[in-house]
């Protein structure tokens, strides 16, 4: 008898689901409900980890404005709202939902779950783009000075194939780093014109 796999507990899986959903719903008019079963399913998802996409992801899709007017003022200058990639516009959207409405939530686990998702599902500069906007971002919300639980890295678990390793140029990245508050994070490079974000197509 085949047995059955454990269900997912990590959230990564969860911030996966939220943005592929909200995507659907920006893009292809889906409704949210709809939406959300399809990138959940299949996810085999923990009850619990589950229930935090679903809370992500509805805050995001049933008030994206509040949401995008938090990172709105941290774009670079010169660059409206409408002019961002869809992509980058809605990992940044959720990261946001987190960071004000997810207490528990470490900041830096928030802003590094979202960079890894810009750069597999944005442009080659998508990351870096959503990395110093989050970072800016992250002054002005309720955990520029947050103190909690030592920071649990996001567990490992079998689940769709992940990204290959990152290469010297992501690992060179990594090493440029400041600190917001308690916290040391990558630090946001200044957005040169080719580092600018992608005009939707």
């Amino acid at each position: 008898m085949k047995s059955e796999a454990a269900p997912i507990r990590s959230r990564r899986f969860a911030r996966r689901a939220a943005f592929q959903a909200l995507y659907a719903v920006t893009i292809g008019m889906a409704e949210p409900e709809d939406a959300l079963a399809t990138a959940l399913d299949g996810a085999e998802l923990a009850p619990e980890t589950s229930e935090f996409c679903r809370d992500v992801f509805l805050r995001a899709a049933t008030a994206p404005d509040e949401f995008t007017d938090l990172f709105k003022p941290h774009l670079a200058a010169g660059w409206a709202l409408d002019r961002l990639a869809v992509t980058d516009k809605l990992l940044c959207l959720l990261a946001c939902v987190e960071l004000w409405h997810r207490p528990e939530v470490p900041p830096k686990v928030t802003l590094d779950e979202y960079v890894e998702l810009a750069k597999r599902f944005g442009s080659e500069t998508s990351h870096r783009f959503v990395n110093g906007v989050l970072a800016n971002v992250l002054r002005d919300s309720p955990k520029a000075d947050w103190s909690g639980p030592p920071v649990e890295p996001e567990v490992e678990e079998p689940g769709p194939a992940e990204e290959a390793e990152p290469g010297p140029e992501q690992e060179a990245e990594q090493e440029e780093l400041h600190q917001v508050g308690q916290w040391i994070i990558r630090q946001p490079q200044p957005l040169a014109e080719a580092d600018e974000p992608a005009e939707p197509s």
